[in-house]
């Protein structure tokens, strides 16, 4: 019987370490925001400003353009968007869905799927940083989600 983690008196990351599955599985999202909100998620990891980590607050998408489509454009006031890519490892713990104990299971949209932060991703995860053009955020904005 695989052991879960609450049965577990290893650390969560020694958890982590043993019970990914062999193949090293992951799940890439992406969350899209400003520039000056960078060295913040680079050191502290990507966290719920509301504190509540509800399962209805959408943070990440599992396509990029999605992400994009609801990030800030604003120049005159130094909001440039980026979109950041996470790799959240992918555990198999019996009944429970992939990204699991990091985001909720998630919501389907047309063609991408939302997901909502169960508690704050680490840096570690993150994998990209990427600016987003003007011309790039005006294509996916007049293009729609």
């Amino acid at each position: 019987m695989k052991e879960t983690f609450l049965q577990s008196e290893l650390s969560f990351k020694e958890f982590l370490d043993n019970h990914l599955t062999e193949k090293k599985d992951y799940l890439i999202l992406y969350h899209a925001t400003i520039k000056k909100n960078i060295p913040s998620i680079k050191k502290q990891g990507l966290i719920d400003q509301s504190s509540n980590y509800s399962a209805g607050w959408f943070m990440l998408s599992d396509e990029p353009n999605s992400a994009i489509f609801h990030s800030p454009y604003a120049p005159e006031e130094n909001l440039y968007p980026v979109v950041i890519t996470f790799k959240i490892p992918v555990i198999e713990v019996k009944r429970r869905w992939d990204g699991f104990p990091y985001v909720w299971p998630p919501h389907q949209g047309k063609g991408y799927k939302w997901y909502a932060l169960m508690k704050p991703l680490p840096p570690e995860f993150i994998t990209n940083v990427r600016d987003i053009s003007e011309k790039e955020w005006f294509k996916i904005k007049n293009k729609g989600f």
